[in-house]
This record gives C-alpha cells, structure tokens and sequence, in this order.
C-alpha cells in the first residue's frame, strides 16, 4: 500500500478554513496539492482540482505541519500524568476537585510570541498523578512507590529534609495559585507547591481497552495518544479522543504532527498461534480432563499497576511453550514480563525469547511485581516461541505474564 506524508500549510497560529492546502507526498517522490476539507475516522477528506478525494487513515504515513518546531519553549513546571499513560507538560494546573484546568507552555516563533499556550481540561477521575517538581535521582524511586500504592482518597506527596518523600491521604478539594487545598482528618490546611512533590489521585475508573489509532505531537513536545481525532470544516480546533477516555481539544496552530499507528502493531494475543505446548507438572500424573485449555498459555488483558487501561497480553500458568510466524510487515517485538501468582509467593522462573530455535532473549523472575522489559529483531516468516520453565517439580500454582507483548512495524 503507498504511503503518504503530508505537511499542512498553516500560517503562524492560523487556523483552518476552506483553503488550508496540503502537499501530499508519496514514496516515490510525487507529490500533489490539495485542500483538506476535514478529517475524521474515515480518513482525510481532500479537494483536489475541484474534485473531491479522500485517503484513508492507513495510507498516511505522517501529518507535518508547516514550520513544526518552534524556536522556544516556555520550560515546563508542572506534569500531569493520565490513567493511559500519557504524561503531559504544564505550565500551570488549577482544578475545583472535580475538574482540572491545564495550561500548556507557551511558544515563541520567529513571526512573534504565544506567551500562553491554550488550556485544556481534564476530569479529575482521569488523572493518575499530578508533580510539581523535577525530581533527583535520589526521589524517583520513592516517587513511583508513593504513587503506585492503592489508595482510596487522594495521596498529598510531600517533600522531606534529605531528599526524602512523604504521603497523607485525604481529599484534594481545590488547586489555586497559592498551593493545593487538602482535607484531610478533618481539617482542612492549603499547602504551598515548595512543599509538594505532588498528588496522586484516587480513581475508580473501570479499565477498558482501546486500541491507539495516532499519536498527536504539540508543539511543546508533549505527545498525545488517541484512539480517534477529528476536524470538521472551518473548525479551528483537532478534537482528539483520549486512550484512557475523555476528549480535548487542541489549536491547529498547536501542532507539531500527527502520526496515524493503524496496523502500526499487533498483539500476540490477538494472532493465532502455530503451536502450544504445557508442561506435565500434575501431582501423581492423575488425568484431568481439560487440564491442557485451562494450564498453560491463556490470552488475557492485563491491566498495569495502578492503571485503569488494560492492553492484550498472555498469561502462563505454569511451564509451557507458545509458538508463532511473524507475519508480513513487522519487524520488532516488544513487551515485558513479570510473576503474577494469585498469592504473595511464586516460584522463580525462567522467561525465554526463542527466533528459529535461537534463544535471543532471558530473564530470571524471581521478585513479583518486578517488570522485565524487552525488545529483539524479527523477520517476516520467522518462527517466534515463548518459553516459560520453572524451578519448581510441580508450579501449578505459578503465573507469568508477557504484558503488552506484540509485533511493531
């Protein structure tokens, strides 16, 4: 299929109308004019010499906007990271508890400056953690745990003497200018942001999966996961569609690029596998009927520590092999895997990566929670295994999971 980048022509914090023109150009180099009319799940909706052509999303390669990057960047001090994922640099944050108020940074070009940069909105239940500082080396592991423990109310991260971390729990009721405005043991204080590493915010957000269709660029840097976008005629605005849900809204002026991930990926636990094997782990080899579809390798959603998106991914139960082709088109894999045992204890185990019969990748799981990632080189029609061994005679009860693993263009 042929590829196609375009690069919008927009003028300096113009916006789009009935004549922003595009050049499409192919991979051998052709290219054309056009106006885009609008863009939207069906593809990018073109006049070309008065007739009207549209390109379906799988057919672009990349969006490029006139002049993308721009000169200065006002330096983030705030970052928002939400329930997907996305982490997204702020100038300034404010909320009302329910709501926040982000401020991106603003953009100075050679035409003039953007001294603010636009504001868009997030509901609070969306949002995993607010920071307020850049961290040392020295916090960021206190950072991760502090954030990573389950929570029912809302967790104030405070900084300590000797680069050490804090946490309260209780309820964060407003974000001003002033500092964050916490309830907690019935009292209410308002905390100034010198003291702040941030706030984890509680979320009963039900997981869901959704798969990303583009990756959208700012001009600040910040890079947007969407499972849709769209612009509609003379609209000033791209309205994207967020991977852990929601919807914001971005100026055209704004942008950087927009990159279309369609078929850019996929899921091992969505392909159909050539071979699968479990090992004879039972007590006293007693017969039980079904025992080879429910031990072994199981496709599942996974949801990450914390998150309230889960992705594809599959799970062993105890030793087992899971074979596969690469299919056309791909050219990576990647993923991660870790111990997943429906208790506190497990079994160490070996995780193993075979490409035609050549281990390429190991890992020991011996600590549960601890993630392994990876990413190794395949071809088109290779044959790919997953093994699992376990030092254990008998790991029924053990479980690893391959999270998130999948092919990549």
């Amino acid at each position: 299929m042929v590829a196609f980048t375009l690069y919008l022509l927009v003028a300096c914090w113009g916006f789009i109308g009935d004549s922003t023109t595009v050049v499409i150009e192919s991979e051998d180099q052709t290219t054309f004019n056009a106006v885009l009319l609008s863009l939207d799940s069906q593809g990018l909706h073109l006049q070309q010499d008065s007739n009207a052509r549209t390109l379906q999303l799988d057919e672009v390669a990349s969006i490029q906007f006139s002049d993308p990057l721009p000169e200065t960047a006002s330096p983030a001090t705030r970052w928002v990271e939400l329930l997907d994922g996305t982490v997204i640099a702020a100038n300034a944050v404010t909320s009302d508890g329910e709501e926040l108020a982000v401020e991106l940074p603003g953009i100075e070009k050679a035409e003039g400056e953007l001294p603010v940069g636009p504001t868009v909105r997030f509901p609070t239940k969306l949002v995993r953690t607010l920071r307020f500082q850049e961290l040392s080396a020295a916090q960021l592991p206190p950072w991760q745990q502090l954030t990573n423990v389950q929570r029912s109310l809302d967790g104030l991260i405070l900084l300590r003497p000797e680069e050490k971390l804090d946490a309260i729990e209780g309820l964060v009721s407003e974000i001003t200018s002033a500092g964050v405005q916490f309830e907690f043991s019935g009292q209410k204080i308002v905390v100034p942001f010198d003291k702040l590493a941030g706030v984890k915010f509680f979320s009963n957000q039900q997981a869901q999966q959704r798969k990303v269709t583009a990756s959208v660029h700012d001009l600040a840097g910040n890079a947007w996961a969407v499972t849709g976008l769209s612009v509609q005629p003379t609209a000033h605005e791209l309205q994207l569609e967020l991977l852990g849900g929601g919807e914001v809204k971005l100026p055209l002026a704004y942008l950087s690029s927009i990159v279309p991930q369609i078929n850019s990926s996929l899921y091992l636990a969505e392909l159909q596998n050539s071979q699968r094997t479990v090992a004879d782990s039972r007590p006293f080899k007693i017969a039980i009927p079904g025992a080879d579809l429910l031990l072994g390798p199981q496709a599942m959603e996974f949801q990450l520590d914390d998150s309230r998106v889960a992705i594809p991914s599959i799970q062993f139960f105890g030793a087992s092999t899971l074979t596969y082709r690469v299919p056309d088109g791909y050219s990576r894999l990647a993923g991660a895997a870790r111990l997943t045992p429906h208790g506190d204890r497990a079994t160490p185990c070996d995780a193993q990566l075979f490409v035609e019969n050549k281990l390429v990748w190991e890992t020991k799981l011996k600590r549960i929670g601890v993630v392994e990632p990876f990413e190794i080189a395949v071809q088109p029609g290779q044959r790919l295994k997953l093994v699992v061994e376990s030092a254990s005679a008998a790991p029924l009860g053990n479980s690893v999971v391959w999270e998130g693993i999948r092919l990549l263009q």
